[in-house]
């Protein structure tokens, strides 16, 4: 309800629904970005222990 129409719901997981994110607003196709979040961070972790550890 403080958040701006458009604003995107982002967490980076693991995530307590219903006690830290409405369940609703998690799922919600149109705001929610956190299943894209999730893939991209997994991307990300194992870019960096390529990085690091050749």
């Amino acid at each position: 309800e403080h958040a701006k129409p458009d604003a995107l719901i982002m967490h980076p997981g693991p995530m307590n629904r219903g006690i830290e994110i409405d369940t609703i607003l998690a799922d919600d196709i149109n705001k929610s970005v956190i299943k894209e979040q999730v893939e991209l961070g997994v991307a990300v972790r194992m870019a960096c222990l390529k990085i690091f550890c050749i």
